[in-house]
């Protein structure tokens, strides 16, 4: 749904072509009708009632209506919201889906659960990353940064900013700077420091071309 062009051009239409398909129980009517719902799409926000059309369509085994109930849970405040949308990421991952691993991650590491574990964050995210997606790349940077489910290795923390940012994780240039202008101001060797820094300097600029799209 997200991206679509019919959706993006002509929501209304959107919205009246899913809540079609709904009345047909058809599973991406479900999921469309729900998500235009819930997001706005076309029509009043009703939260509501496209949580109720995301879950028809999540339990007959659509993933991306797994993810947006995950997503409409998580935007509820209270760990009661959050133990629903663990629970429908949760479902989704076990269908290999790697935003569902990341997001999962994600919950423990920002302990929005009850149960929340920096080992398991760096296991769904690890996860994720063998599902292909780049953005594994960025948090498994901040994590070995951090120290978040295994020791502090900064060595390991610029490799995977890195290698998010030659995937094109733009938000990584930041992460990937800082990490050049510490090994810079650590190296004895004034040649190699004036390299680094002015390495640095280049993903500070390239970081402010673009938009701040991941979070720390």
């Amino acid at each position: 749904l997200e991206g679509s062009r019919t959706t993006a051009k002509n929501p209304e239409k959107a919205y009246a072509y899913f809540q079609i398909l709904d009345k047909l129980d058809s599973v991406i009517g479900h999921y469309g009708y729900g998500k235009c719902l819930v997001d706005g799409i076309g029509c009043d926000k009703n939260p509501q009632q496209g949580m109720q059309k995301l879950l028809s369509a999540a339990e007959k085994g659509s993933v991306p209506a797994m993810i947006a109930l995950g997503d409409a849970y998580r935007a509820q405040e209270g760990y009661a919201g959050m133990e629903e949308a663990k629970k429908w990421y949760y479902e989704a991952a076990k269908l290999n889906d790697p935003d569902a691993l990341v997001n999962l991650s994600l919950l423990h590491y920002r302990r929005d659960i009850t149960s929340s574990s920096d080992e398991l964050a760096l296991k769904y995210m690890e996860n994720a990353l063998k599902k292909g997606t780049p953005k594994a790349h960025y948090w498994l940077g901040i994590y070995y940064e951090k120290g978040i489910g295994t020791p502090k290795d900064s060595k390991k923390a610029n490799k995977h900013y890195q290698k998010a940012l030659d995937a094109g994780v733009t938000a990584a240039a930041f992460k990937y700077a800082i990490c050049l202008y510490d090994a810079a101001k650590a190296s004895q060797n004034k040649g190699k420091s004036e390299k680094m820094f002015a390495k640095a300097e280049a993903m500070f600029m390239e970081y402010a071309r673009y938009p701040k799209h991941l979070e720390t």
